[in-house]
């Protein structure tokens, strides 16, 4: 009886996914919302979640104009060269996918502009970053979607910009039986049973959407991608890159409070102060916010409010107040982007004397001795991270570990950006690139991706 009973069980879903497959069901789509409101330009990928709607033209959420192309990627507004000698993909969060610029405002986009304007299209720009997205998906976008068109050039765009947000749910715990996932929506019938099951419960897509955290114990905080989860995945898809012959390359993009006085309140280190803590009382909003910016991680603290309390009087302001050692970043940007790294160190050293506290001073010479060669400018790095404990830079020094250890080209827009010095907003926000933003971004990128392409 027994092996009746199991043989039924067993026969059961065996026929169901006959009968699916004979019947020729089209699949049912997975719902694509934010919020309350669904949105056409979205399809909810049952493994990836949600990428572009293939071939969609139109407004982003009434915000600004976009254009993907069949294989679901943001188009540069360009045709697609006949006979490109290389092809070049981007990942990357909202910043790199060009949040609230135009398609041929976006720095992809003026990168192509750059390569016609010569006369030679000779390279594909394949955008395949999406909002939300941290390096944890990264790495199933890079092995799923990118991986396969064999491109020759991989630029990898992901910073913190979504990474540090909290969530019920990590990316590392979404993602952590993909590979099972993907086995079993093999089968017909399991899809369907899951996609009406994701109808049903209709989630929104922002996983990163602010949700009310105060009541939650500090200690059950999580990032989407915690310092250690991103900067692992950067790890693990530069060696899945280069398993495949395509080239790496790094692209480094600061939030504004970083680099200008543009939501100099975004900065943790800033006043006003922290009201008393009340033992035995619930987190406030702006102690969950302060987390989230700073570089502390509550799951690993015993008492986390105690130890932000205390410590949050010793951080610093990533940009400096002092007007003479903005002077000094600014000329010192300057000098690195013409090149002149000798003298880039030289006005980044004096910065650091003239305010030794400052982490952006101690970041920017990091920066300038890394790329002279220098390897000691990563204690620099380290120096401004602990002088900052600001999220935001930890990633980005997260990231320079990385492109040391496995020698990555960086092209690090914080520095570009301080140099920028003729009164053009670079931000829209606290976290995206203006088109002047874009535009300065790919002036920095084009000499680099031609450098790490294959002679032809």
């Amino acid at each position: 009886m027994l092996l009746l009973g199991a043989a039924a069980t067993l026969t059961v879903p065996v026929v169901a996914e006959m009968a699916i497959r004979i019947a020729e069901v089209e699949p049912s789509p997975w719902p694509a919302r934010d919020g309350t409101t669904f949105f056409e330009g979205i399809e909810v990928d049952p493994l990836l979640g949600p990428l572009p709607r293939a071939n969609y033209s139109g407004d982003w959420f009434d915000l600004f104009e976009t254009t993907f192309d069949a294989q679901r990627f943001r188009t540069t507004g360009y045709p697609p060269p006949e006979h490109p000698r290389a092809s070049i993909a981007f990942l990357g969060d909202s910043c790199t996918f060009g949040w609230k610029v135009g398609t041929k405002d976006t720095f992809v986009a003026q990168l192509d502009a750059h390569q016609r304007a010569s006369g030679d299209a000779a390279y594909a720009f394949l955008n395949a970053a999406y909002p939300g997205q941290t390096a944890v998906v990264g790495e199933a976008i890079l092995q799923e979607r990118v991986l396969p068109l064999r491109p020759q050039l991989v630029v990898f765009g992901f910073s913190s910009n979504n990474a540090f947000r909290f969530a019920p749910v990590s990316d590392s715990e979404r993602f952590r039986f993909f590979g099972i996932r993907k086995l079993l929506l093999h089968s017909r019938l399991f899809y369907e049973v899951t996609a009406w099951l994701a109808n049903r419960n209709s989630a929104p897509i922002r996983r990163q959407k602010r949700v009310a955290l105060t009541d939650q114990a500090p200690t059950a905080l999580r990032r989407l991608a915690a310092p250690v989860e991103f900067e692992a995945a950067l790890r693990r898809m530069t060696v899945a890159a280069r398993a495949e012959g395509v080239g790496v390359v790094f692209l480094l993009l600061p939030r504004a409070s970083s680099v200008s006085t543009q939501f100099a309140y975004e900065d943790v280190a800033r006043p006003p102060p922290l009201a008393p803590r009340v033992p035995g009382s619930a987190m406030t909003k702006r102690e969950v916010g302060i987390f989230e910016a700073s570089c502390l991680e509550p799951s690993r603290l015993d008492d986390p409010l105690r130890i932000l309390h205390e410590q949050r009087p010793s951080w610093h302001p990533v940009f400096p107040a002092d007007e003479a050692t903005q002077v000094l970043l600014q000329q010192g940007a300057q000098a690195y982007v013409d090149g002149d790294y000798s003298t880039a160190i030289s006005r980044f050293t004096a910065a650091t004397m003239q305010q030794p506290d400052s982490p952006l001073a101690f970041y920017d010479l990091g920066v300038a001795r890394l790329s002279a060669g220098t390897k000691t400018g990563f204690a620099d790095l380290e120096h401004a991270d602990a002088l900052a404990c600001n999220v935001f830079l930890h990633y980005l020094v997260a990231a320079w570990r990385v492109a040391r250890d496995l020698d990555v080209p960086v092209v690090d827009i914080s520095l570009y950006f301080q140099a920028h010095n003729q009164g053009d907003p670079l931000f829209v926000d606290e976290a995206h690139p203006t088109a002047v933003g874009h535009r300065i971004i790919a002036d920095a990128l084009w000499p680099v991706l031609e450098r790490s392409l294959p002679t032809p």
